[in-house]
């Protein structure tokens, strides 16, 4: 019985007819096939005498079959076998015969596609030697013995090989898995771009979360992981979800805060300035923050979920500013008609918000420390502009500053000290400058009485008088009485408005004319040297309280 008949005998019982003008057809719709996802192979047709020609395949894919032939000549039936649902019985015979055609151990012959449809032959059927492919598809490795041999190996492998597969499957599902949620741009980089682009992205993102939610489940019904790494690759996309979540709210507070401004600035400015601000200032500006309530939760349903609590934050802002502002209204207008009262649930409300408490006499309190503090901070502020502008002066002059103010003491004329705020010393004398940080119009009356004007009402606030004189007697004790010292009220807001200067004893100046007002100060007196400056400077810092003082030198 010669090896053919065996195998044609063979193929009368397992050959099915083939459509070969339909194989043909499927050769062209299905001559390249993405080999990296064949989990099986469920149909073969292979070369007799060349084991490297394969003329059809059928394989099985992850969601769907599919068929790959070859052209067929009419010796068929005697050159080719039929390997259906039982490749390792059809191999076995042509293994237990190979003994007459040798061991494979030249380079496959026919097309690149054939050589590939071997190669995916040979993945799922070798022997425990298993087999090598280099850049020319050489597979001199691959050897079958014989037939006990190689059911042999296949028994041996067959889990081997069944493990090989689903980890090559699982491989490409992680491998697509992982692309997804590695390539493209995750971090929106900058938040100042267009809505609609924005949302072009938002929109891109979500689709790949989708399609990597989709891949995971895949890799779930394998089963080839604990649910311990099953959470680990989980938690990817679900990193990925939150960046991309994190995203949209940082744009959207972006946005938030373009349209209706920063929330712990405008807080700050709003408690800082109210006490300023005149009745139809603060009225405007309750009008505002009501309007933005209004606006912002007119967004609530047309807003992403996820971006609801920032959207609160401005929405809660906005309605206790309104009732902060209301509130101030009412003490300015409470002698008036047309109180808007305030429901108390938002009083307290409003209370906790801008205080911390909603203890009225815990707010009295808390509103008088928030004032002395920003009055301080405006008084440095002052003090800043003043510093400022004194750096201007000429060469001939010292000026005298420890970045806040200088603080003398003479034991000889008391045991008072005395605060200045800026000392200059030049060729005229020396200059004493109190600094003053009001705002709006300030009044001197012809009695040299001080005021403040707000809503067409006049408060008076300290005369600056008492202090300059209590500053100058001291200087002039330390200095001797021979040396100039003049006296100046500097105004270091720029919005301030002064009337009645004249009534002032002492000259009031701007800020920003303080250098040009000493640098043309004239005096009868004898001008001051080079060295007399240098000595009346030396005199001030042996008084002063800190040593820490800081000289600043022009001269």
């Amino acid at each position: 019985m010669t090896h053919n008949k065996i195998i044609i005998d063979y193929l009368n019982e397992k050959l099915e007819i083939q459509n070969f003008y339909e194989l043909t057809r499927e050769y062209y719709r299905n001559l390249r096939l993405d080999f990296s996802e064949i989990i099986s192979v469920k149909q073969a047709v292979v070369n007799v005498y060349k084991y490297g020609e394969v003329h059809f395949v059928c394989f099985e894919y992850y969601t769907y079959w599919k068929s790959w032939s070859g052209m067929f000549d009419k010796s068929y039936r005697n050159k080719h076998i039929i390997c259906q649902d039982n490749l390792n019985e059809i191999l076995s015979i042509i293994c237990s015969y190979s003994s007459q055609y040798g061991n494979i151990n030249s380079l496959i012959t026919g097309t690149d596609e054939e050589k590939k449809l071997f190669e995916a032959l040979l993945y799922k059927y070798d022997s425990k030697r298993a087999y090598r492919f280099c850049n020319g598809y050489n597979i001199r490795d691959y050897t079958l013995v014989s037939e006990q041999d190689f059911i042999k190996a296949s028994k041996e492998i067959e889990d081997i090989n069944g493990a090989r597969l689903q980890a090559k499957k699982l491989s490409i599902y992680e491998k697509k898995y992982n692309n997804i949620l590695s390539g493209g741009k995750w971090d929106l980089g900058s938040t100042d771009i267009p809505q609609e682009t924005f949302d072009k992205w938002v929109k891109k993102q979500n689709d790949k979360i989708s399609k990597a939610s989709l891949l995971y489940m895949k890799i779930a019904d394998t089963k080839l992981y604990s649910s311990e790494d099953l959470m680990t690759i989980k938690d990817k996309v679900e990193t990925r979800k939150r960046q991309l979540n994190c995203c949209i709210i940082e744009f959207e507070r972006r946005k938030l805060q373009d349209d209706y401004g920063d929330i712990a600035i405008t807080k700050e400015r709003l408690l800082s300035q109210i006490n300023e601000m005149t009745f139809n200032d603060a009225r405007e500006l309750y009008k505002n923050f009501k309007r933005n309530s209004y606006e912002l939760k007119g967004k609530t349903e047309e807003i992403n979920s996820s971006v609801q609590p920032v959207l609160n934050e401005y929405i809660s802002f906005y309605e206790n500013a309104a009732n902060f502002v209301s509130n101030y209204l009412n003490q300015i207008n409470k002698k008036r008609n047309g109180l808007r009262p305030i429901p108390e649930k938002d009083l307290l409300s409003m209370f906790n918000y801008f205080y911390g408490t909603n203890d009225y006499l815990e707010v009295i309190q808390k509103r008088k420390e928030l004032n002395y503090g920003f009055n301080r901070e405006k008084g440095r502020k002052g003090e800043r502009n003043v510093n400022y502008a004194l750096q201007w002066l000429s060469r001939d002059y010292v000026v005298l500053n420890d970045g806040n103010s200088i603080t003398l003491k003479n034991d000889e004329y008391g045991p008072y000290r005395q605060e200045y705020d800026n000392i200059v010393i030049g060729p005229q004398g020396i200059f004493l400058i109190e600094t003053k940080y009001y705002s709006g119009e300030i009044r001197v009356n012809k009695n040299g009485d001080w005021y403040k004007v707000k809503d067409s009402k006049t408060c008076g606030i300290s005369n600056p008088l008492q202090q300059i004189e209590q500053h100058e007697k001291l200087m002039g004790s330390i200095v001797g009485t021979d040396i100039p010292i003049t006296n100046i009220i500097c105004m270091a807001h720029p919005k301030v408005i002064i009337k009645g200067r004249k009534n002032c004893q002492v000259p009031i100046v701007r800020c920003d004319r303080i250098a040009y007002y000493i640098e043309n100060n004239k005096t009868d007196k004898k001008t001051l040297t080079d060295l007399d400056i240098q000595h009346i400077k030396k005199k001030i810092m042996e008084h002063s309280v800190l040593n820490g003082s800081i000289i600043q030198s022009i001269s």
